[in-house]
């Protein structure tokens, strides 16, 4: 990413969550980034994917890229073609994964309220300008090392430059996104073979954050990442679900592993893998093995909750570190109602009106 870029705006408005930016449907079905970039935005703007040229600028309102962990919700953007989000606000780890991917994300609300689709702009980095027809907006410029990482092309690329890596196409070849089960194709899960560099997570010198939804886990790594610190960040814990909890009991059931998105049905699962392992998400967590030839510590994990967890992990990882996050009830209710996440949305069975449920039955 050069420090000046210019393109023309497609403007979308307020809560564009990551399920609509990259289709939940496709999450385990395309794997390849130049295949995400056909499906970006489809469902919001058909005409987006065909349309959309090199360098072009996503304007867009508050909480943009809210919902979900997945980066492929980053990924499939700068696959595409788009050289930078202008937003009101982010959702934070949608604006981590981002930056992690080398795609310029940043807030300007006056920018955001006078641009319009088709305009053409430009961003001047280093300065922190944004220049159009209707004006100049600034923006605080970015710390050196976040600007590193977005010149580099994303943290790997980043990393790798640092450790003197070799090897454009290598490079290519281990961009995030692109194989593995776990995250980025750097983690991976039991079934899959050992290559000499990958190592378990008992190993590791582990950061684990604690705490239930709501307490400020996201923001606080977001934080750390506006001011210029680079982590690796293990598979977060809807992943670790997916592709140990809930795939390990599908194949114990003679089934091909495949996603649940029901709420009731992903706690079935959580309930019965505590059964055989009381440790939950903690034991699952000990099942991951981490690729140290495309990633550096140190290492984060989001997150544990409850004693049984956190006892586990204790005794099992005994490198890591715990940190404890909390908040009041009422600041937590606040955050939940305002993240609109469709996970944290459920079908109700009952056919009749309810004051709760307005809108098909969801809640």
């Amino acid at each position: 990413m050069t420090d000046l870029i210019t393109g023309t705006v497609w403007k979308y408005g307020n809560d564009v969550n990551t399920d609509v930016i990259f289709p939940g449907k496709y999450t385990y079905t395309i794997s390849d980034p130049q295949q995400m970039a056909q499906h970006a935005l489809e469902d919001l703007d058909p005409s987006f994917a065909s349309g959309v040229k090199p360098g072009d600028v996503i304007v867009a309102g508050k909480n943009w890229g809210n919902g979900s962990s997945r980066e492929q919700a980053a990924l499939c953007l700068k696959m595409a073609g788009i050289s930078a989000v202008i937003a009101e606000s982010f959702g934070r780890i949608w604006y981590r994964n981002a930056i992690n991917q080398g795609l310029l994300a940043l807030t300007c609300p006056e920018a955001v309220a006078a641009l319009q689709k088709g305009d053409r702009v430009t961003i001047n980095l280093e300065k922190g300008q944004i220049i159009s027809e209707h004006g100049l907006f600034t923006f605080p410029p970015f710390p050196e090392r976040v600007r590193a990482i977005l010149a580099d092309g994303g943290l790997i690329p980043h990393l790798k430059k640092q450790q003197g890596s070799k090897g454009a196409e290598e490079q290519g070849k281990k961009q995030p996104g692109s194989k593995g089960a776990g995250e980025q194709g750097r983690f991976f899960s039991p079934l899959h073979p050992r290559a000499p560099a990958q190592i378990p997570v008992s190993q590791l010198d582990l950061v684990i954050l604690v705490g239930v939804t709501g307490v400020g886990k996201s923001r606080t790594l977001a934080e750390l990442q506006a001011k210029g610190h680079v982590f690796t960040l293990l598979p977060d814990r809807r992943l670790v679900t997916d592709q140990i909890i809930i795939a390990s009991l599908q194949r114990q059931d003679g089934l091909t592993p495949q996603p649940v998105t029901d709420r009731r049905a992903r706690f079935a699962y959580t309930a019965r893998y505590r059964q055989s392992f009381p440790g939950g998400m903690a034991h699952a967590l000990t099942e991951i093995w981490v690729d140290m030839d495309q990633v550096s510590p140190p290492f984060i994990f989001d997150g544990l909750r409850g004693l049984n967890e956190v006892q586990y992990a204790v005794e099992a990882l005994p490198k890591s570190r715990f940190v404890i996050l909390d908040a009041p009830d009422m600041v937590r209710l606040k955050r939940l109602l305002s993240r609109g996440d469709k996970f944290d949305t459920i079908t109700l069975d009952t056919p009749h009106p309810s004051p709760l449920a307005p809108q098909g039955g969801e809640i």
